[in-house]
């Protein structure tokens, strides 16, 4: 497969990406690669093909750029991928496909709306840091798969934000820390879809993580869940 390596990459102004993987098969790799956004139309990288892509050590550093990741077919595996700086809807949007990965991070001083978007795809990843963008994790469509570990949501608005037609899918986020004010998801999705959270609860107002430990599916008949009303949880001292 293809490699590129040890770039700076100026996205386009209109509505193509800077970089485009779609070979059905084979393995191709970005790494060290650098993006400086040249509009609000064009993504970063757009993965179409059903081949596997891996992605190590990539960041957005400013400039504006529609996705930095679209994902729509195939197995992406990433290593490190980021925003420091810029302006972008999503650092990854996941419309299909499968997305492993590692060491995801919006910083505070790049602005983002969506850190993650999940449509009808898979995203399955680990040490994924959302800080300071619109909503955290943004699952838009059933049929999808997201299961996190060692997470940390700090969001603007929503950590979690379900849309309220989703009605199924697969959500497990394991340790991490969120602010059980910021989750939002529909009755119909909290009973219709398979979700289990075990995450540390996240104080704003102490700008500390305290010791609960909340586990659920939840029940709620709201829009905004407090997850603190609906949770079992265990206290760790």
């Amino acid at each position: 497969g293809s490699h590129l390596h040890s770039l700076i990459v100026t996205t386009p102004n209109d509505a193509n990406p800077a970089i485009l993987v779609n070979a059905a098969t084979g393995a191709n790799k970005i790494m060290n690669v650098v993006f400086v956004g040249g509009g609000a139309l064009g993504d970063g990288v757009l993965k179409s093909g059903t081949g596997l892509l891996r992605v190590e050590s990539c960041k957005m550093a400013t400039g504006t750029v529609r996705d930095l990741l679209r994902v729509q077919a195939g197995i992406v595996v990433i290593d490190s991928w980021q925003t420091g700086g810029g302006v972008t809807e999503c650092l990854v949007d996941i419309e299909g496909g499968v997305v492993y990965g590692n060491e995801i991070f919006v910083a505070s001083t790049a602005t983002v709306t969506n850190g993650v978007e999940v449509g009808a795809g898979t995203f399955i990843a680990s040490d994924v840091y959302l800080l300071g963008q619109t909503y955290a994790l943004h699952i838009t469509a059933d049929a999808h798969d997201v299961q996190l570990q060692n997470c940390k949501f700090l969001s603007n608005t929503w950590d979690i934000l379900v849309d309220p037609a989703v009605t199924s899918g697969t959500l497990h986020l394991l340790s991490g820390s969120f602010d059980p004010k910021k989750v939002s998801a529909s009755a119909a999705y909290l009973t219709g879809a398979n979700v289990n959270i075990f995450f540390n609860q996240y104080s704003k107002h102490r700008q500390q993580q305290n010791q609960n430990l909340y586990f659920f599916p939840l029940c709620a008949n709201q829009r905004s869940v407090d997850v603190r009303k609906h949770q079992i949880f265990f206290l760790m001292g």
